[in-house]
């Protein structure tokens, strides 16, 4: 008995019919929105402000590459800096390990 329910929970499958609508209209819709004309003030201020925009941008453009050059620089120094410091304590460490056993003194005598 639990076998033929099994297999027919089984066989039964949900029938999946397409849609009678078709497909789906995504377009933006008109709302009968009126066509305005702009004064020609508002026109002016609003090309101003894009001029005003683009020239800053430029200014700051130009401002973070020159940025960007010093702290190449910087830090072209800094490592250059850093290698000759690393090689004078390279140079130098042999003569430091001896040096506590040069300046102790000398109590075997």
């Amino acid at each position: 008995m639990t076998e033929a329910t099994t297999t027919a929970a089984r066989t039964k499958r949900p029938n999946y019919i397409a849609s009678p609508f078709g497909w789906p209209n995504f377009e933006v819709p008109n709302f009968g929105s009126p066509t305005m004309q702009v004064p020609e003030a508002f026109r002016e201020i609003a090309e101003k402000s894009v001029a005003h925009a683009k020239d800053n941008c430029e200014k700051a453009k130009a401002v973070a590459e020159e940025a960007a050059t010093h702290l190449k620089n910087i830090y072209t120094t800094a490592a250059k800096g850093a290698a000759d410091y690393n090689l004078k304590v390279i140079e130098i460490a042999p003569r430091m390990r001896l040096e506590p056993w040069n300046r102790r003194p000398n109590r075997c005598r």
